[in-house]
């Protein structure tokens, strides 16, 4: 089961094959709540830098944003196989997301649309970004590759600001 911590460590979540997504206390790793269920096997979740949304990506395709204060979610949709990776930029303001459909996507939080959509082929698995957020790092088992230079992020996060 995919698991992530918190930014602050006072919690973590997991997401599981068996399509729930729980958060539970850390160190003690005592349960508190389900955040989500899903209707498909849960393959990565991630928080944002302050703790307070959770992607949780579906072999559905779908990307659910989980507001933990109130376990509300919005669903973004685009990808048309399983999303592998999703990860918060530094100013929580997009998603970058991995798909077994060979794309990788920026997602705007706010809007909840892609800004950008990078065709880079099946096998890639784990997306990244840079502390200043100005890459997105895209790896697989046997390669890695920056399919979003840091001009083109800018500029994309640039126009979308």
């Amino acid at each position: 089961a995919p698991n992530l911590s918190a930014p602050q460590g006072k919690h973590f979540a997991t997401g599981t094959e068996s399509h729930i997504c729980d958060y539970f206390t850390h160190p003690s790793g005592d349960y508190k709540t389900t955040l989500t269920r899903t209707q498909a096997p849960i393959r990565h979740v991630a928080f944002d830098k302050k703790g307070r949304y959770l992607a949780v990506a579906g072999d559905d395709g779908t990307i659910r944003m989980v507001n933990i204060q109130i376990a509300q979610y919005a669903s973004l949709r685009g990808h048309e196989d399983a999303v592998l990776c999703v990860a918060f930029d530094p100013q929580n303001e997009y998603l970058a997301s991995s798909s077994a459909d060979g794309t990788v996507r920026i997602w705007d939080i706010r809007t909840g649309k892609p800004t950008m959509v990078q065709k880079m082929g099946n096998e890639y698995l784990n997306v990244a970004w840079s502390p200043d957020g100005n890459y997105i790092g895209v790896s697989s088992s046997t390669t890695a590759s920056c399919p979003a230079p840091a001009a083109a992020v800018s500029a994309v996060l640039a126009s979308a600001g």
